[in-house]
């Protein structure tokens, strides 16, 4: 039953609220503030520091409270929330004086000056005050959220118990780049043992947490029944979200892989769409939604744990690049595949056309997007009068440079400003990645059919 103590209206002011501070979060995501102190912790207060980590938390613990109706997450945002609000609204003033310089970051893919004053022009849209504001009232929003909680939510001795949880949820959502400052310190032989590289032991390693991680997460999944199965995916799925929009505050900030800009942020790299895909297909239950994700989106994100591409910067495996890509792709994975193999939809060859036609739309989409944002930074100048030495060729979906050490004939090319347009390729990579799709979804269904068979003790 839904939780409505206090009435109807105060039930949808309470969503109301919970809405505004997730909304709150996706914008303080475009900001440098966000990530930055978890990359220089031993810069900030051991307060800020908690408090943030517990806004993180809260992400998670909100939605699932609120819109979930999830006992252990109102339990925590009663018993722990007030108290945690107030400190982080006591940072407020240390929070608001987070600016970026260029002595707080890395450049860790050694950008020239000028393009790192062109971007930063870009990536620092946001107004300080703005900043702050949301800062502020987020805090305010948890406080309200928490003493709610208090008030209509009946005592019991039990609730202490789900504070046992709290540590669970601070590690799902913790920031990714927490081992960055550890890892630039530490030594030389570490950094390169660490460092990733394709085809190495911790590309392999990568291959076996992706089916050790599928396999664990169905079995489990299936000893429950389907609501609790609906409710855990839609966890997984928040989850994936949070630490997606939080790639946007990295990207201002230390870089993502060869990426500096916000602009990177787009979603129109396959694998990103597919992360709002998933969270749509499992918050609304459609099949076509489903659909799409097992057959476009599951694929494509099994396909990149293969190939990472020639130019990547991930570095250690420890640090904020590497464990990004792997978790987020790895839930992408999980959440594509898995509702087909819980039961909760199923998939047939007709029903790979509406997503054969959304992958041709994605592609045409993406080459227009690339080829603006292309266009546009042949205009950006510094404050000098400076422009880019390199053009930004964004490469969404893979539709501007092309990744596989193969030529594509150039006959029919045509020009969009400075950019040149290749048909062939666009076709080529089109066909290459329906391919693919078509590949996976043949090799599931064996694999479908070759475990039903099995006696039913195997299976069990």
């Amino acid at each position: 039953m839904k939780d409505q103590p206090f009435g109807r209206y105060w039930d949808l002011g309470l969503k109301a609220a919970a809405g505004l501070y997730l909304l709150f979060g996706l914008l303080q995501s475009f900001t440098f503030n966000q990530f930055h102190i978890f990359s220089r912790m031993s810069d900030y207060s051991f307060w800020l520091i908690l408090t943030e980590l517990a806004k993180m938390a809260g992400y998670l613990l909100v939605p699932l409270a609120v819109y979930l109706h999830h006992k252990k997450s109102q339990d925590i945002l009663k018993l722990l929330y007030p108290i945690l609000a107030l400190l982080s609204l006591a940072c407020l003033f240390e929070y608001g004086a987070i600016i970026k310089t260029p002595f707080n970051t890395p450049n860790r893919n050694n950008l020239d000056p000028v393009t790192l004053s062109i971007y930063d022009s870009i990536n620092l849209f946001m107004p300080h005050w703005a900043i702050v504001t949301m800062f502020a009232i987020q805090g305010m929003i948890l406080l309200g959220i928490g003493i709610y909680y208090l008030l209509a939510n009946k005592w019991d001795k039990s609730d202490w118990k789900s504070l046992l949880y709290f540590p669970l949820f601070v590690l799902m959502t913790i920031p990714l780049n927490f081992l960055s400052e550890p890892i630039s310190h530490s030594p030389d032989w570490f950094q390169s043992a660490t460092h990733f590289d394709n085809f190495t032991i911790w590309h392999f390693l990568m291959f076996a947490l992706v089916i050790f991680f599928t396999w664990l997460s169905y079995f489990l999944l299936k000893k429950t029944n389907k609501e609790n199965q609906v409710f855990y995916l839609r966890a997984m799925a928040i989850i994936l979200i949070i630490h997606f929009a939080g790639k946007d505050s990295m990207l201002i900030g230390d870089g993502y892989n060869i990426y500096n800009i916000v602009l990177s942020s787009i979603p129109l790299f396959i694998c990103d769409i597919g992360k709002i895909i998933v969270l749509l297909s499992v918050t609304l239950r459609k099949k076509v939604l489903y659909d799409i994700a097992f057959f476009v989106h599951s694929a494509g994100a099994l396909t990149v744990f293969f190939y990472f591409g020639r130019i990547q910067n991930f570095g250690s495996v420890l640090d904020y690049s590497f464990l990004y890509f792997t978790s987020t792709h790895l839930l992408l994975f999980l959440l594509s595949i898995l509702p087909v193999m819980l039961g909760h939809t199923s998939f047939r060859l007709k029903d790979c056309l509406i997503p054969i036609a959304y992958y041709g739309v994605v592609i045409l989409i993406a080459t227009g997007v690339s080829v603006a944002i292309t266009n546009a930074s042949a205009t950006w100048v510094d404050g000098d009068g400076n422009h880019l030495p390199e053009l930004l060729y964004l490469n969404f979906a893979f539709t501007q440079v092309n990744p596989l050490p193969i030529e594509v004939p150039g006959w029919i090319n045509f020009h969009i400003g400075v950019c040149e347009v290749n048909p062939l390729y666009l076709i080529g990579l089109y066909a290459v990645y329906i391919g693919l799709f078509f590949i996976f979804f043949l090799i599931q269904l064996v694999v479908q059919k070759t475990y039903r068979r099995l006696p039913k003790k195997a299976n069990q």
